[in-house]
Order: structure tokens, then C-alpha cells, then sequence
């Protein structure tokens, strides 16, 4: 049984990011898109994986959470 925790993610990139989970079968699961300058707090689990996408599909940010407070969009 995995503590559930909350990240924070802050959108410090150039443009709106769209923010994924990796589920366990390796898909991205659609979140929520961060304006720049954004942020927004997520309850997850331990040990999920996170991935922040530009609108453009590249990745600019990415986390495997733990029990610290995390920020990942720079």
C-alpha cells in the first residue's frame, strides 16, 4: 500500500504544457494544460511517474514522486 502525496507542478517554460501520468501499462494518462507561469498541486502516489509535454509534443519536464515536495516545469 503506497501513502498517497501531492506534487506541485510550476510552469516556468515558454508556453502552455500539458501534464501526464504514465500509467502502469506505460500510457500517458491526460491531466490538465498549464498556462505559462501556471501551477497547480496534484494528489498522486509514491513512485508515479509524471511527464510535462510543450504543445509541440517534446518533453520539458518529468518526475518519479516521492515524499518531498517536488517542482518539475523550469
Amino acid at each position: 500500500n503506497t501513502p498517497a502525496t501531492t506534487i506541485r507542478f510550476v510552469n516556468h517554460h515558454n508556453g502552455a504544457v500539458g501534464v501526464y501520468w504514465l500509467n502502469f501499462q506505460g500510457f500517458l494518462v491526460y491531466y490538465e494544460t498549464l498556462a505559462r507561469n501556471a501551477s497547480v498541486s496534484q494528489t498522486t502516489f509514491r513512485s508515479n511517474a509524471w511527464v510535462m509535454l510543450s504543445s509541440s509534443f517534446n518533453c520539458v519536464g518529468y518526475v518519479v514522486t516521492s515524499g518531498a515536495p517536488q517542482y518539475v516545469i523550469r
